[in-house]
């Protein structure tokens, strides 16, 4: 049973139905049952999400605090107690059952990070085919792991030994984490079914330039701390 190696984390804010549909397909993964999940929530007072009490039999779920993403991310960490921890963003849907059982069967003790494709609607498909080539050369040309936050599965241990998520970082806190994985120690999971499906959302809101932009700004300022701490318009 996965509950004795995996814990999950997802921050959320205001996520409403997007959680609600992540939870529903964690709920429905293959030997899920008892898995904890620690949701680090910051929304506001009246989309506060009612989850405990919905029919997620499967899944073992807490609220915790909840913040920036980082300090999200790192809240819920404090609760962590299995090999395994999976960061995982509220509007992530893993439609492969098999996904999460498979990649701990599969590489057990072979990763300290591990993350999959991802997919969206079709016509901004082409963004995510175009990271997947930027994320393999960084990591096979430039020997430098590149994941992002939507999926993030880390050995524990590793993830605590490197400091964890810096809740002082306001962006790219995903980008910045990988960076401090062994180039050996980081694995993307590909499979004909293991892409996971992410809204568009942030792409129709800022538009593919400024996506573009921020990504190239992160990369040129990965050795510049003081870049990170701030936010650059990100979360507006």
């Amino acid at each position: 049973m996965l509950k004795e190696y995996l814990s999950i984390v997802i921050p959320s804010k205001n996520e409403g139905n997007n959680l609600i549909e992540c939870l529903r397909m964690l709920n429905n993964q293959a030997q899920i049952r008892g898995v904890k999940v620690f949701i680090a929530d910051s929304s506001d007072e009246d989309q506060k999400p009612n989850i405990i009490d919905l029919p997620f039999k499967n899944l073992d779920i807490s609220m915790v605090m909840g913040g920036f993403p980082a300090s999200a991310r790192r809240n819920g960490s404090a609760h962590v107690e299995t090999e395994y921890v999976l960061f995982l963003d509220a509007d992530m849907m893993i439609t492969d059952r098999w996904l999460l059982y498979d990649v701990i069967n599969s590489y057990y003790g072979k990763f300290d990070l591990l993350t999959v494709p991802f997919r969206t609607d079709p016509q901004w498909n082409w963004c995510y085919r175009i990271f997947d080539f930027t994320q393999w050369f960084s990591h096979k040309i430039l020997k430098q792991p590149f994941a992002i936050g939507g999926f993030q599965l880390f050995r524990f241990s590793t993830y605590a030994n490197i400091g964890g998520y810096d809740s002082s970082q306001l962006f790219a806190e995903d980008y910045c984490i990988s960076l401090k994985i062994k180039p050996e120690r980081f694995l993307v999971h590909r499979s004909r079914r293991s892409a996971v499906y992410t809204s568009p959302r942030r792409f129709q809101k800022k538009g593919i330039w400024y996506m573009v932009k921020v990504m190239y700004l992160a990369y040129i300022n990965r050795n510049n701390p003081n870049f990170f701490k701030q936010s650059h318009g990100y979360w507006d």
